[in-house]
């Protein structure tokens, strides 16, 4: 981490002096100052951090929990594919067909994002069957493929076809590290630290030493903790905020989302014309 803090405004500072001083860089300085262009990519940078979800938690619930095969968890994929495929032909007839505003366009997409985070918060469990997970694999390719079509086209709005491409390989890159690497890293970080806090918890009476002393009880002391998880859950469900924080985070952190993208709504409607954005420099 240290290093980290050190190299990383290094880079940055290096990566600033060859894009000022070299005749052609790859980024042009007059790109970054597109009008909107910041927000816009701040907003796929929290996208991307979501999706990461499909990497971590997803996988994790069908490897680890679910025992899921790798041909049964990749079953699942063929309604994320029917869901990118509607979502495409939805963002084709909104913005094609109705020329409605972009910014309605991302929202519905960024709702339909939090509509397939909350469904695994509410749907998920050990005992469900798999078409139980169909629903939310449809709304991850929906959204998914509503917001990239959104960004693709908000950014060949915002600025001419010089600047493009070099905001799509920022896009491109936002996507595979914001997304890949940075969104991951955080889940799996959070992932590991529950996972051992709530083995402390709830798993005292399954350790080595009283599984060993008497190993003809151990099917009493799973029943004790599987009825204590139970026990648990049933609270949980009662005092949300109690029992648990960190969910009581995650449904923090999505309010605190929505109203966000309700007020960047809000604030850039004034600006920008309903069917579109003008290019416009400072």
């Amino acid at each position: 981490m240290k290093t980290l803090a050190v190299t990383a405004p290094v880079t940055l500072a290096v990566c600033i002096l060859r894009m000022t001083t070299i005749r052609h860089p790859f980024y042009e300085p007059g790109m970054w100052f597109y009008r909107h262009l910041i927000p816009v990519l701040l907003l796929i940078a929290a996208v991307e951090c979501i999706l990461a979800t499909e990497h971590v938690l997803e996988e994790s619930f069908k490897g680890e929990i679910m025992h899921y095969s790798p041909l049964t968890a990749a079953s699942i994929q063929w309604y994320v594919l029917a869901g990118a495929v509607a979502g495409c032909l939805f963002s084709w007839w909104w913005i094609h067909r109705k020329r409605f505003s972009y910014l309605k366009l991302l929202i519905v997409g960024t709702g339909t994002l939090a509509c397939h985070m909350i469904s695994y918060y509410f749907l998920i469990s050990h005992d469900i069957n798999i078409s139980v997970l169909y629903i939310p694999a449809v709304l991850r390719g929906f959204s998914y493929a509503i917001l990239s079509a959104t960004f693709m086209v908000c950014l060949e709005e915002i600025m001419s076809f010089r600047h493009f491409f070099q905001a799509l390989s920022v896009f491109n890159m936002l996507h595979m590290v914001i997304g890949g690497v940075v969104g991951s890293a955080l889940y799996s970080r959070g992932l590991a630290y529950f996972i051992t806090d709530n083995a402390a918890r709830y798993g005292a009476a399954l350790d080595s030493v009283a599984v060993s002393a008497d190993p003809a009880g151990y099917a009493s002391a799973a029943g004790q903790f599987a009825a204590g998880m139970e026990k648990r859950q049933r609270r949980h469900s009662l005092d949300i905020r109690k029992t648990h924080p960190f969910h009581a985070l995650i449904i923090k952190f999505f309010r605190k989302k929505i109203l966000f993208y309700l007020i960047l709504y809000l604030n850039l409607r004034r600006k920008i014309p309903e069917r579109g954005l003008h290019v416009t420099i400072y």
